[in-house]
């Protein structure tokens, strides 16, 4: 088989007979829509709790919907006359922009309310009508054709609301829905029309007259579907009224969507109920009233769920609107509509999870690559297209196979056969006749390999496209794979920085080797070439032989000798970093690239360190401080205002550090390397040098006496203080710090650090003491995943002597103090790498849904592999999803990581059979905030043992802890759980 381009195609042969389209939920499914605006949509599908939704709601008028001069241009269509995006729009209510609803979300339905009340638009309905407005309705229906997808429209969308002015003229409003139909039905077949009452029991009571909803019904011929709104679970009226729609459905044989629903006067945030209005309780947004998640689920959404369920011959699709409706100014306070509250299922974490236990069952539909075949005509009894799914590995090593399986997820009986052909011959390689359809590729060299699949039919209609692609890698270098960072609450301890003796010394005192090493290389000769190894890599080598499989901090300097490189004058790094990206330095890259890959060292990579906008941003040959005098002197601070400075090159850096992490991550296939962004203490140049997220796995300062607000003593003078020293740090340390857990979000490192001592000042050793507790409360205070310091005679080394003596054990005093705090659980020191014994676990699962955990590290520990032959459907935690009724483009959860929890739904009972080397000792991450999912804490050798949980949290560290057996609470006297138990899962609350 060619490596070059390979198409395989899957034929399957069908015969059908009907091409009837309307897309309904089959037997025993409801399509679940979240909306009504992209804010709240975003809130729900960014929280990375729940499924796609099967579809999103927005809205349009049908008046501005063409008109760029509107007050709300093109009315919330989000697309301009020649097919351009516009703006979102906000009318109280949240951004709305139709086409991204429907672009943003590419395997979710759509739902449009289409708003034509006559409130702005006096005799709207009849100029609809009349024709007045066919612009506007055909360029609705060219955008409805255009996305190529289900939609369903709702015309005039609660049309017995007395608050929708106009339409209570049955006969006008008929005749512009029917008008409105007629002209799009012909060029957007995929448009499904909906009737929508509003079912509102405050309806009622404001007009003191109970309307037939049969007066609006335009004709069978006109209404694909019925719609209602349900908003008041409590109230007698809400289920009558929706029994109505329910009956005139059945009567005409349509359809039902729940178009609008949300628990109306709830505060799922604050777990509270409030007044909703005069008519029904009271003054808007008083009376507050505490409620129990539980109480809130059982008030409202257990009655909702129960009205979905027990009739879901009819409701086939439900709209949720996932809102802090407080936040929107149309609803906000004084509540001139009336209270709503906050009705987001992500915002409180039992109701997260009473909403998962729900639409985590077979029931509901939720968006996928498959989710379009899944809707079929109604009434139900057409012959229908199947709906399949393509799994198929995206990427593979050399030597392994590609095995692709077709399955069937509905009307498997329709299918003859599955063809698998490789394109680019025309050679067939394989058919198969029978369910399970497979077929494995093997022998495949390196390269980029696509996957075809494609569902044939009688009928054009059904036919479907599906494309897989899978790259073929290079095998995995011979080493300790990839490097991770510590979990929450632990910090690699790491000595630096370039002397083996001082190394061997410091081991030698501890009695105890850290957990790695801090060394140095130069990008102009591509060699490790600092310290007393002179240009050859003895000291990595000495570290690598005593303590295979430790961290080292590796720094690549760019601007420590750049006339090393041919370079001089200010902007000597500048011009490096302009040739590192144009490919000047590619085989001084490759040697060092080369020299990591062949090391059982996981490396730390600092690419350019301690980067500045002075030594890399000045493109000119100008002084840097003749460029800040120059914008001082126009009032601009050129380190704040960086953008501006014509001096300044914000993107040669950035380039160079791409191109290097690059050259040996992916060019170079190594595997063995983090690459860590190191600017200097300053906010300006950390965030203007900052090369992007792709290459960043983490961020890194130095820490010495200037950032930590301790003194140093500088000649003749008295000690200098950078800042008052009971701070806790300089502020552009601090600025950085938050920049780097807030907004770059990436793991803390501490590169290089040292108590600057000197030889005949602050020599104390209550000097060097105070020093390290600052530094050990921020690491506590950030997070801090690794921690390099200096233990150096730095003098002795041919340094200044304001530099000193930093090291540890240089005093007794000192090296008390350090020895009780770095052997604290906090921080890791080197464990020597033996092979571990492979062991075994089963986990039995029950049908419905299972909390779980495993203690061992499997070879291949992809959900595909672990459950194949489990009849599972849902697995989620907090990292992510994964559903099996989806493509697997849109599962986020991939793995399954050993002591990490996760909750399984299982559709019939089955056991899970493991093999793999066990955790060693772990430590459970900290809860800072509210809820989270753990495993079994495995303990060294003590695979299979319980461990008491109150080895681990006690009242100063949980709330309560609890799973389906049972709850543990600190000093509880009623406990049902007592031990942490090998195979199970646990929530847990600080």
């Amino acid at each position: 088989m060619k490596k070059n381009n390979v198409l395989l195609v899957c034929l399957i042969c069908l015969n059908l007979f009907s091409n009837a389209q309307k897309f309904v939920p089959a037997h025993n499914k409801t399509l679940l829509i979240i909306g009504q605006d992209l804010q709240s949509v975003y809130g729900y599908t960014s929280s990375k709790f729940f499924p796609t939704p099967g579809g999103i709601t927005s809205y349009i008028s049908l008046y501005d919907c063409a008109n760029p001069n509107a007050h709300f241009p093109f009315g919330g269509l989000g697309e301009t006359l020649d097919g351009t995006a516009a703006p979102d729009i906000d009318w109280g209510s949240g951004p709305l922009n139709t086409r991204n609803a429907a672009l943003g979300y590419p395997h979710s339905t759509l739902a449009i309310g289409l708003y034509m009340t006559e409130e702005f638009f006096p005799n709207g309905l009849t100029n609809i009508a009349s024709g007045e407005y066919d612009t506007e309705i055909i360029r609705l229906a060219q955008f409805i054709k255009s996305i190529d997808k289900p939609t369903y429209l709702r015309i005039g969308y609660e049309f017995d609301g007395n608050w929708n002015i106009g339409y209570e003229n049955r006969a006008n409003f008929k005749n512009a829905y029917k008008y409105i139909v007629d002209v799009i039905r012909p060029i957007a077949p995929k448009c499904e029309m909906i009737l929508q009452a509003c079912t509102s029991p405050v309806d009622d009571i404001v007009e003191n007259v109970h309307e037939n909803i049969a007066d609006w019904y335009p004709g069978d011929e006109y209404v694909d579907w019925l719609g209602l709104s349900w908003f008041l679970s409590s109230h007698p009226l809400q289920i009558t009224l929706a029994d109505e729609v329910l009956e005139l459905a059945r009567l005409h044989q349509k359809p039902v969507m729940v178009c609008e629903s949300a628990p109306q006067g709830y505060d799922l945030l604050q777990l509270q109920r409030k007044n909703i209005n005069t008519m029904l309780d009271g003054v808007s947004g008083t009376g507050a009233t505490t409620k129990t998640a539980t109480q809130i689920w059982n008030e409202w959404f257990e009655p909702f769920f129960n009205y979905i369920h027990t009739h879901n011959d009819v409701i086939k699709a439900v709209a949720y609107i996932n809102c802090n409706w407080d936040s929107q100014a149309k609803w906000a306070p004084p509540y001139n509509e009336g209270y709503w509250g906050d009705t987001r299922v992500e915002a409180h974490a039992e109701i997260t999870n009473k909403w998962l236990q729900e639409i985590s069952t077979d029931f509901w539909l939720h968006g996928s690559e498959q989710l379009f075949d899944q809707l079929v005509p109604f009434p139900y009894g057409s012959t229908v297209c199947p709906a399949i799914s393509v799994q198929a590995p995206s990427e593979i090593r050399v030597g392994n196979d590609a095995h692709i399986s077709v399955e069937v997820i509905t009307h498997q009986e329709l299918i003859s056969y599955v063809q698998f052909i490789d394109e680019n011959s025309g050679t067939i390689l394989f058919t198969d006749y029978s369910a399970p359809y497979s077929y494995t590729l093997n022998n495949l060299e390196l390269g980029n390999y696509t996957l075809a699949v494609s569902v044939v039919t009688t009928e054009i209609e059904c036919n479907k496209h599906y494309v897989k692609n899978i790259t073929v890698l290079d095998t995995v270098s011979e080493n300790y794979g990839y490097v991770t960072l510590p979990e929450n609450g632990k910090t690699l301890l790491m000595v630096g920085q370039t002397y083996t003796q001082e190394y061997t010394d410091y081991v030698a005192a501890m009695n105890l080797a850290p957990a790695g090493s801090s060394h140095y290389a130069e990008i102009y000769n591509g060699a490790i070439n600092q310290g007393d190894d002179g240009n050859n890599e003895a000291f990595l080598q000495y570290v690598e032989s005593n303590y295979p499989g430790s961290y080292t901090m590796m720094a690549i300097s760019i601007k420590d000798n750049p006339a090393a490189g041919g370079y001089s004058g200010p902007n000597a790094s500048w011009q490096a970093c302009v040739d590192i990206a144009n490919g000047v330095w590619d085989s001084e890259i490759d040697a060092l690239a080369a020299s990591f890959k062949k090391r059982n060292i996981k490396f730390l990579v600092r690419i350019g360190y301690e980067v500045s906008l002075m030594a890399f941003a000045n493109k000119t040959t100008n002084e840097f401080i003749d460029i800040l005098i120059k914008y001082n002197d126009l009032g601009i601070n050129p380190l704040e205002r960086a953008a501006e400075v014509e001096e300044f090159d914000l993107e040669a850096y950035k380039n160079a550090y791409n191109y290097i992490a690059h050259r040996i991550r992916v060019v170079n296939n190594v595997d063995n390397v983090l690459f860590v962004y190191h600017p200097v203490r300053g906010i300006s140049d950390a965030k203007n040098l900052y090369p992007g997220d792709e290459y960043v796995d983490a961020f890194a300062l130095s820490f010495f006496n200037h950032d930590m607000c301790w003194p140093t003593w500088e000649g003749e003078t008295p000690p200098f203080n950078n800042c008052p020293q009971t701070q806790e740090m300089d502020d552009n340390i601090k600025q950085c710090l938050n920049w780097a857990r807030d907004s770059i979000k990436k793991p803390i490192v501490i590169a290089e650090s040292a108590v600057q001592s000197h030889t005949t000042a602050q020599t104390s050793d209550a000097h060097k003491i105070g020093y390290l507790q600052k530094v050990i409360a921020i690491i506590n205070q950030y997070d801090i995943k690794a921690w390099v310091y200096i233990n150096s005679n730095w003098v002795a080394k041919g340094w200044a002597d304001v530099w000193g003596d930093s090291r540890v054990e240089s005093s007794s005093e000192v090296f008390n103090y350090w020895k009780q705090e770095v052997t604290k659980p906090r921080f890791i020191h080197y464990t020597p790498y033996t092979p571990l014994v492979e062991i075994q676990q089963s986990i039995s699962l029950h049908k419905g849904w299972n909390l779980i955990s495993t203690h061992i590290h499997v070879q291949d520990s992809s959900i595909d592999q672990m459950f194949a032959t489990l009849n599972v459907q849902v697995i989620k935690n907090e990292d992510g999803f994964w559903n099996k009724y989806q493509d697997a483009a849109f599962n986020s959860l991939k793995t399954i990581t050993a002591g990490k929890g996760y909750l399984v739904y299982m559709e019939e009972p089955g056991t899970v059979f493991l093999t793999g080397t066990p955790m060693q000792a772990s430590d459970i991450p900290s809860v800072a905030h509210g809820w989270k999912l753990i495993g079994y804490p495995a303990q060294g050798n003590s695979h299979f043992a319980p461990i008491p949980i109150s080895d681990y949290f006690n009242a100063t560290n949980n709330s309560i802890i609890k799973n389906f057996d049972g709850f543990w609470q600190p000093n509880g006297t009623h406990n049902s759980l007592h031990n942490f138990e090998p195979g199970k899962g646990y929530f847990i609350k600080e």
